[in-house]
């Protein structure tokens, strides 16, 4: 299957980045994407010219960290050439790898000199299905990144805070905390708060429990 780079030339996709010397056939993915599939594997090659003609003509979508975040859970199994490092069936350089927090987790690849993208099977349509076949490039920007692995760590202290004080006393907690944090004199009641726990006999055992 032929397709274009950034520059208007014409490249040649021969062959399969995973199964190796297993040539890629044209297809479409969801029917309506040019793409190049491997008959082996099931993996698919999005050029980066169809993907960003197919991306300006849906509507503009952020990907949201916390999306990802709120337990989405997938119908897919992770193919066994998931973890596979490969390179680019344009380019030849290797595919960077970032990893999509689904249930199951996948790792998407994407070439960062032709701006194509590697599917393994079925990562197209969990994709579509998380709702962020539209946003691509952001899940790869350091920034998206960051942001997300800060929102999961507020996630997992949240959910550690549930285990130990049960979802109403943690809810309690989280909505003073706000409220506090909100408020233009909020320091007296953090200073309070600071105050008791210092002066609590049980500071020790706050402190063995990681707590404090």
């Amino acid at each position: 299957m032929g397709s274009l780079d950034r520059c208007g030339k014409e490249k040649q996709v021969v062959d399969c980045p995973k199964c190796k010397n297993v040539v890629l056939l044209e297809t479409r993915l969801a029917g309506e994407l040019p793409a190049a599939r491997c008959s082996q594997c099931g993996g698919s090659w999005l050029p980066a010219l169809a993907y960003q003609q197919w991306q300006r003509e849906r509507p503009n979508h952020n990907a949201s960290p916390e999306h990802l975040l709120n337990g989405s859970y997938i119908h897919l199994q992770p193919s066994e050439f998931d973890t596979k490092a490969c390179l680019c069936p344009q380019c030849r350089r290797y595919l960077s790898r970032t990893r999509v927090e689904s249930k199951p987790p996948f790792f998407l690849e994407h070439c960062q000199e032709c701006e194509g993208f590697w599917f393994d099977a079925g990562e197209w349509e969990a994709l579509r299905q998380l709702g962020l076949a539209n946003s691509l490039p952001e899940l790869f920007d350091p920034q998206w990144q960051a942001q997300f692995r800060e929102q999961q760590q507020i996630q997992a202290e949240r959910q550690q805070m549930i285990d130990k004080l049960g979802p109403d006393l943690a809810q309690k907690i989280v909505e003073l905390t706000d409220t506090i944090l909100d408020h233009k004199n909020g320091d007296f009641a953090l200073a309070y708060i600071m105050r008791k726990a210092v002066n609590n006999p049980n500071i020790e055992n706050f402190k063995d429990e990681k707590i404090v």
